[in-house]
């Protein structure tokens, strides 16, 4: 139901108010205007002096290495930044230096450079000298004697090395030199050869990057075809061919560097400190890591094993595989640990107890069913390393014999009853069958692989194309489950087997049976799901009936003849419609959706709410104080007495409070008078 209202109103542009003075406010309100103005206006302040404030990065030109920060309004002159930094450092101190022995320039912390001095700047605040937040700049200092080096715009900086293979790291100590950017490459060799004593024209000059690459072209200039700028780093050479890099050693040495990583490790009895270190090609095999590492160690070979530091689990097994097909890569951490390595053919596997069953039979000729829990919690037992090609049956024996403890808490004591399947996530998969070997029941076999112990109660030995499946009857006159059940069943064996086998353990007659397979082996709402029969049984295979059937499917089965109870009122019905059987029925597709559309069900396997209309409450409408107050109230009388037998009408109506009329109603349609709605707010 709907309720409207009109509200009208008298104009007078006699009566409204054009302006409003100040001696018409009261005294209290102004004085509440003024507090909240003296708030804003700090509030304003504090904002704006965070917005300009700025941190500066400022390094000393003695020790450019150490960057100090400190804060200061964009605002403030270049001249103010600079007594700020010469307090901060204590130059005056430290140095005994005058003030007007400092000054601050551009500075690349990054490639140690000095940039723009700002000379007859300094009045100039940081906002217009665009010195932005985090900038870097240099503190530069000088004797009383001295004069400040002149900065020159259509210069750059350039660090040399000159290459040494006696020296340490094969450089000798780098020399930083100033040339013009439109210099050509046949000036710049000139003058390396002025500097370094080494003819001009057998001097080989490498650009080290991402690649190497040769400088060639005596006509080109350093800065426009080139592009180098402040701070670049060249590498030269003395060689006989300058042009041709096939004997140059810088251009070995980096493709020997470019592959070069740092491997952290721990010692063995320090597992958390990674202070040790290596350097290694990446390009070499795991086998060479290891002897490396055993150097350190002190352990032979087979003493040790490594694993990556991020697994508790995986190890490197494969002596034959490179550091970089391991993804192993500069400042990686391995672990190492005293103990025999394994061969690349082992996995290390966890394993998992979970008692599901409770040991109550049922057999027939086909198959055998046992009664199962609920309960699919399973606790961490042991890990254990298992050879890929390791038969099931074999392994369940070495569990056995390897871990007795753990296998009397789970009531274990003969192999023949024990089960192993795959773990997925809090879910029991695949069975392992006794013939098979792991890598075969595994499709993914790796470190870490996660398996599950189970008590059976008969001996089990599952054939190929056979799965076990769990059976579970719902009951809905009491919306209740029983006790799961586990069956053996052939997938493309007829689907009457396991029809039989239901019936039998039921007593649901065939034409009364009712399937349905959620996707986990876990019971959904009560209002379950969408339930099939199996039609045509005899001719149709346990795959034909149920898609993609695998171990511990859960099929769900009840009497089509036990009624469910009576749904309460307003009840809040959720369904859920994720069945995968194969219907075989004659309905069409539009029949089976109309018929889903009108129980509240969805066949598409989506979630379908269906929801009790709320019931309504009462309503409170406030009216103003109006000259027609009076005549309101009494015509709101007048209507209340004359429709409250109506069944949608409005019930009853407080009089005693002219200034709140109380609407007590479950619906309202009907229309109030427009005198009944004069003024209402």
């Amino acid at each position: 139901a709907n309720a409207y209202m009109l509200m009208y109103r008298k104009i007078d542009p006699s009566k409204n108010l054009r302006s409003v003075s100040k001696d018409q406010v009261p005294p209290a309100l102004r004085e509440l205007i003024q507090e909240e103005n003296r708030k804003y206006l700090k509030e304003k302040e504090e904002y704006l002096t965070k917005r300009d404030t700025i941190k500066l990065r400022v390094a000393h030109s003695a020790a450019k290495s150490v960057i100090h920060t400190f804060a200061i309004s964009k605002k403030r002159t270049l001249k103010e930044a600079t007594e700020e930094a010469y307090k901060m450092l204590r130059i005056s101190e430290l140095h005994g230096l005058p003030l007007d022995c400092v000054r601050l320039r551009s500075y690349s912390a990054f490639t140690g450079v000095p940039g723009e001095t700002y000379f007859g700047k300094e009045n100039k605040t940081l906002e217009e000298l665009y010195i932005y937040n985090l900038k870097d700049l240099l503190l530069e200092t000088k004797l009383p004697t001295e004069k400040f080096p002149e900065y020159n715009a259509d210069q750059i900086m350039l660090r040399i090395f000159k290459w040494n293979a006696e020296a340490k790291d094969n450089y000798d100590v780098p020399v930083d030199i100033f040339v013009d950017k439109k210099m050509n490459f046949l000036e710049f060799r000139q003058l390396l050869s002025g500097r370094f004593n080494l003819p001009a024209e057998h001097i080989r000059v490498w650009e080290l990057r991402y690649v190497a690459d040769l400088m060639l072209g005596d006509n080109k200039k350093l800065s426009s075809d080139f592009g180098l700028v402040d701070g670049d780093k060249l590498h030269i050479e003395y060689a006989l061919e300058p042009e041709d890099p096939k004997d140059s050693m810088i251009y070995q040495n980096f493709e020997r560097q470019k592959y070069i990583i740092e491997i952290k490790f721990n010692l063995p009895d320090k597992p958390e400190d990674f202070s040790q270190s290596i350097s290694i090609d990446r390009r070499l095999t795991m086998r060479s890591l290891k002897e490396a590492i055993q150097k350190i160690v002190d352990l032979p070979l087979d003493g040790f094993r490594i694993r990556r530091a991020s697994s508790t689990v995986y190890e490197f097994k494969d002596d034959n595989q490179t550091l970089q097909h391991a993804c192993l890569y500069d400042s990686s951490k391995v672990v190492v640990e005293k103990g025999k390595p394994l061969s690349a053919d082992y996995y290390w596997m966890k394993f998992y107890g979970g008692i599901r069953l409770d040991g109550n039979t049922h057999s027939s000729s086909s198959t055998s069913i046992t009664s199962s829990s609920n309960d699919d919690t399973y606790i961490h037992l042991f890990d254990h390393a298992v050879k890929g090609d390791v038969i099931i049956s074999e392994l369940k024996t070495i569990l056995l014999t390897s871990y007795p403890g753990e296998f009397a808490n789970l009531g274990l004591g003969e192999v023949t009853h024990v089960r192993l399947r795959e773990k997925l996530g809090n879910h029991a998969g695949k069975i392992f069958k006794n013939h098979k070997s792991i890598k075969q029941c595994v499709k993914y076999l790796y470190d870490g692989k996660e398996a599950i112990i189970e008590k059976t109660a008969i001996p089990e030995d599952l054939k190929d194309r056979e799965v076990m499946v769990i059976l579970q009857r719902y009951f809905p006159a009491t919306r209740t489950y029983s006790t799961k059940q586990e069956t053996i069943v052939h997938k493309h064996k007829s689907a009457k087997i396991l029809r039989d086998i239901i019936t039998e353990i039921s007593g649901i007659p065939p034409n009364s049976l009712l399937l349905s397979t959620p996707y986990w082996a876990e019971s959904p709402a009560p209002e379950a799901t969408q339930w099939e029969k199996i039609v045509d049984a005899d001719e149709r295979t346990v795959t034909q009936v149920m898609s993609n059937i695998k171990d511990g499917e859960l099929i769900l089965y009840k009497d089509e003849n036990e009624e469910p109870p009576a749904a309460e009122p307003h009840s809040k019905e959720t369904h859920w419609t994720n069945s995968r059987l194969y219907s075989n029925t004659s309905s069409s597709t539009n029949e089976v959706l109309g018929a889903a559309e009108k129980s509240g069900n969805n066949s598409l396997g989506t979630k379908t709410e269906v929801k009790a209309r709320p019931k309504e409450v009462g309503i409170k409408i406030r009216t103003r104080n109006t000259p027609t107050q009076n005549a309101t109230t009494n015509n709101a009388t007048v209507e209340n007495e004359s429709t409250q037998n109506s069944e949608n009408s409005i019930h009853s109506v407080d009089t005693a409070s002219p200034d709140i009329i109380v609407i007590k109603s479950q619906s309202i349609e009907t229309t109030t008078s427009e005198g009944n709605l004069n003024g209402v707010e």
